[in-house]
């Protein structure tokens, strides 16, 4: 589903738009598409920041959100992307429909312990946390969503 909300008279130079694919490893050359469309037009730091943020994320969902192949089947991830170029702020909000997880909670890695020593993962939401703000994440109705906001002047 693709849906484009035009600006309306309280917020007439918003633009949103809704995506929702299916939780798998096949939508995400659909999804890294959409999003390269999103991205034009942005600051090249910002839009930098944004496709990181929005491929780990989509990656994470995917590889742990469904722990059984029955739920990969039904799972889906809904992305809402709202432009504000009079704030100059980039908000998006992914909702999954996945197992109960906040990013915001796992441990930050210790990276001043020996490569070979450190427990796997958790570089990609520490990059997340330190380049995006405004971080959130609620469990609505048995989804998962996070949001987050990126500044294009920073």
């Amino acid at each position: 589903m693709n849906e484009t909300t035009a600006p309306t008279a309280d917020s007439p130079t918003l633009r949103t738009t809704t995506r929702d694919f299916p939780a798998k490893f096949t939508a995400l050359n659909e999804a890294m598409i959409a999003l390269d469309d999103q991205l034009r037009g942005l600051p090249e730091r910002a839009a930098f920041d944004l496709r990181l943020a929005c491929e780990e994320l989509f990656l994470n969902i995917i590889n742990y959100a469904y722990p059984s192949y029955a739920a990969h089947t039904k799972g889906r991830i809904e992305i809402v992307w709202v432009d504000d170029p009079v704030a100059r702020k980039t908000f998006v909000t992914f909702t999954d429909t996945g197992i109960p997880f906040n990013p915001l909670t796992h441990p930050r890695p210790k990276l001043d312990t020996d490569v070979f020593r450190r427990r796997v993962g958790g570089l990609g939401i520490m990059l997340i946390r330190d380049r995006l703000s405004d971080l959130e994440y609620n469990r609505i109705d048995d989804k998962n969503v996070f949001s987050f906001t990126r500044n294009w002047d920073e």
